[in-house]
């Protein structure tokens, strides 16, 4: 083609291109955001994760010492209960021991009164 159609259709080309051109430089704008906002996105999970491997960490720490720490109240438990157990059978034997001194009195100590 030549003459004026041969013009008027460079000019159509020529405009489609340039809109082409508009649309691939705001096409590139916006995956260049979507880039930036995916690398943001990216570093903000990679941070919750690294916190969260932290947090774990800090977790089985605590649980480890409370573990200590009830093994500890478990060995001052019984303990304790050992040693109120034997003071328990002391006290059951001063008891007995007190009771038998008694019956022993009491038992010299009423022939002597029925004699009165």
């Amino acid at each position: 083609m030549t003459g004026p159609d041969a013009v008027h259709d460079a000019l159509r080309v020529t405009t489609d291109v340039s809109r082409l051109a508009e649309s691939v430089q705001a096409l590139a704008v916006q995956v260049a955001e979507n880039n930036a906002i995916l690398r943001t996105s990216m570093e903000n999970l990679t941070r919750r994760v690294e916190n969260t491997e932290e947090d774990v960490e800090d977790l089985q720490a605590a649980d480890t010492k409370l573990r200590e720490e009830l093994a500890a109240l478990a060995l001052t438990v019984s303990s304790t209960a050992g040693l109120l157990a034997a003071t328990i059978k002391v006290a059951l034997w001063a008891l007995g021991a007190i009771a038998t001194v008694g019956g022993i009195g009491l038992a010299w100590a009423l022939p002597h009164i029925a004699w009165s």
